[in-house]
């Protein structure tokens, strides 16, 4: 049985109360299916001084608003929307959600001129400050002349264990991309997933720096200037095994597949190897908040139904493969590249068993078992086994 704890507004102290801060920050976010993350994610950026936090659901099944009601209840800094009526929009208009809602979102607050800044981050990605202690008003006040102010990322890797918490020491790698905060009063004319774009507009990095793109994609870091700063997004992106499975069952907004698939296997990203370290004591006294904020024994309890909805959801994922049309399949084998080897041969024994695998000519398997090869050639050795089992067409 767990304990009852004080109110949960009482365990969201940040480590310098920003009520006195110059700077107001909203932070928006759409969730799907997220329910079993939500409340960690609320108490870290209350913790580290965010002012508001808006929150639009969208094509969710799990106990998400639940969970929303409930700590909205005792968190008047936290708002929830429903984002469904984009679904009702052309397919050209709802393959673009995230744009929508976040240029609204910008919009709003333009108008209403009520938060100096806003940022725009998904439930899995944290922001970080390295000592565990400075808030984004902090961050704000050293960066006074940034309009758009862009702080790097860490994929960082996951371990066995589900559902476990941010730890002191993030491992993972350096990722170009980025995630910004937005001065509201700044001409954007362009939102984009990872920062903004406008006349006039100052955009540098935290430390100061000038932030200069990667010529290919506007959103990403220069390659010289990617490294670890005073304050990172922590994307937590693989979690462990089980988890990494339920999520690609989440699909994209941009296409119907039910598998997400721009995924390249359990911990596989690209970019250098890296320890973000934070400062010890400063972290256990967020890590005692985040006990606090999530020990009550109703918040625990709507906790476990969304996580064992994330169990349920890993099955589906699994199941899924057996729908998946054929031109994808290698992909699909990719996806799970890095995880147990149990699991690896149950996607494999579905893989086989699909629909669209069984259909397949003796060519088509050839050419699949060719594409599987380069990052998984113990599996390209099976399907080229099959396949000269498979009678010529």
């Amino acid at each position: 049985m767990f304990t009852q704890s004080k109110p949960i507004q009482h365990m969201t102290e940040t480590p310098k109360e920003s009520k006195n801060n110059a700077f107001k920050v909203k932070l928006v976010a759409i969730a799907k299916d997220e329910g079993a993350y939500i409340p960690d994610w609320v108490h870290h950026h209350l913790y580290f001084g965010f002012d508001a936090i808006d929150i639009y659901i969208n094509r969710t099944r799990d106990n998400s608003r639940n969970i929303l009601a409930y700590l909205k209840k005792h968190n008047s800094q936290l708002n929830y929307f429903s984002a469904d009526w984009i679904d009702r929009c052309p397919t050209g208009a709802s393959n673009y959600l995230q744009f929508i809602v976040y240029a609204q979102a910008l919009e709003q607050e333009k108008t209403k001129a009520e938060y100096d800044y806003v940022m725009f981050i998904d439930i899995d990605e944290f922001w970080m400050p390295q000592n565990a202690q400075t808030s984004i008003q902090d961050c704000l006040k050293q960066n006074a002349n940034a309009d758009v102010l862009s702080f790097g990322w860490i994929n960082e890797h996951g371990g066995q264990e589900s559902f476990k918490p941010i730890s002191q020491h993030v491992v993972g790698q350096l990722s170009p991309l980025v995630k910004s905060v937005i001065r509201t009063s700044c001409d954007i004319q362009e939102v984009g997933l990872h920062g903004a774009f406008g006349k006039n507009c100052s955009h540098t990095l935290v430390d100061g720096d000038k932030f200069f793109a990667e010529p290919s994609n506007r959103e990403c870091l220069h390659s010289e200037l990617i490294k670890l700063r005073s304050a990172m997004i922590v994307h937590r992106m693989f979690r462990s095994p089980v988890e990494y499975v339920s999520l690609l069952s989440r699909g994209r907004p941009s296409d119907s597949l039910p598998l997400k698939l721009n995924r390249k296997g359990f911990n596989k990203a690209l970019g250098t190897h890296v320890n973000y370290v934070m400062d010890e004591s400063n972290f256990d006294k967020y890590d005692l908040s985040r006990q606090a904020f999530l020990q009550e024994e109703n918040l625990q309890t709507l906790m476990q139904e969304a996580q064992q909805f994330v169990y349920e959801r890993a099955k589906s994922s699994l199941n899924s493969i057996l729908d998946m049309p054929f031109s994808y399949l290698s992909q699909v084998i990719e996806l799970f590249v890095g995880c147990p080897e149990a699991l690896k041969q149950k996607v494999f024994d579905t893989v086989v068993g699909s629909t669209a695998f069984l259909a397949a000519s003796k060519n088509q398997l050839l050419e699949l078992a060719s594409t599987v090869k380069s990052h998984n050639p113990q599996v390209a050795n099976k399907l080229y086994a099959i396949a000269a089992e498979k009678p010529e067409n």
